[in-house]
């Protein structure tokens, strides 16, 4: 096949939508990385060789917000096109605009667990990186989940020695473990984790600054083929938008989908603070 998607979400619905996406698309090889630092390893190769770079990217790495400014000066992109579909009001002017060549499609927000037997939970993300330092885990560190979490600490909340204790291993299943084992007293891990009651002892804590938010994003290689193109719109669409909110726990942008249970239930904030203090957590 001559156009390819490279594409990587949450293990939690990644067979699902793999499945959907070659039932719905034609023509189109979908490259589904194994794991984080995969991904990881393929963004880098394709922004370093755009000639060989797949058709579509879609993913939450922070690499390709960081690469932002390289987007626009190497001419290899395509700049975003006015979105089909209207925005939630409430995120229009806070994720409609992603300097040009990146277009948001959902939100995966980062929140903490911890364990049931402490006393005194952390209440947010300050809380927590003043009374906690060496006794949280977040993913391994080439994780989406793990560089944000650092990123924040260091470049937005000035907590330089609680980052340099902060432990980084495995996968989000393997934080809650830890967390539930009593290993480490507090988790961070992605929303989608957290519903699935894998741990008795692993309880969900939501920031009252706002959950943290890692946002799913597009990029097209100019001269894209039409069929790789349409998965943005696919993804945009009301279906996947609607399966993404409830199955996978993330946060829809597309205008009239249902948020996630957990977000209404509890009237989770979200952490941001627009797109160029974003890229700065990275730069």
């Amino acid at each position: 096949m001559d156009q390819n998607v490279l594409i990587f979400v949450p293990i939690n619905i990644g067979r699902n939508l793999d499945n959907l996406l070659r039932k719905e698309i034609s023509g189109v090889e979908f490259i589904t990385p194994k794991s984080p630092g995969e991904e990881l390893s393929l963004i880098k190769a394709a922004l370093v060789e755009p000639a060989s770079a797949p058709d579509v990217i879609i993913s939450l790495n922070p690499e390709l917000v960081k690469q932002q400014d390289m987007l626009g000066a190497c001419g290899d992109y395509e700049p975003v096109e006015p979105l089909k579909f209207p925005l939630r009001s409430e995120f229009n002017q806070q994720f409609g605009v992603s300097g040009g060549y990146l277009q948001p499609l959902f939100l995966a927000p980062l929140i903490m667990i911890a364990n049931g037997e402490l006393n005194n939970p952390p209440q947010g993300w300050q809380d927590l990186m003043e009374r906690f330092h060496g006794r949280v885990i977040a993913p391994a560190a080439d994780t989406p989940a793990a560089m944000l979490f650092k990123a924040v600490a260091v470049n937005d909340m000035g907590k330089n020695d609680f980052a340099a204790e902060l432990t980084c291993s495995g996968l989000p299943v393997d934080v809650i473990m830890s967390v539930n084992s009593g290993l480490f007293d507090v988790g961070i891990i992605p929303l989608p984790f957290a519903r699935y009651n894998i741990a008795k002892n692993a309880k969900p804590v939501y920031p009252q600054e706002g959950a943290l938010v890692l946002p799913q994003v597009g990029l097209i290689k100019r001269g894209a083929g039409k069929q790789a193109k349409a998965t943005l719109d696919y993804l945009f669409g009301a279906n996947i938008q609607r399966f993404f909110s409830q199955l996978g726990g993330m946060v829809p942008l597309r205008d009239g989908i249902p948020i996630p249970r957990e977000i209404e239930k509890n009237n989770v904030k979200l952490y941001w603070q627009g797109w160029d203090w974003y890229r700065s957590l990275f730069t």
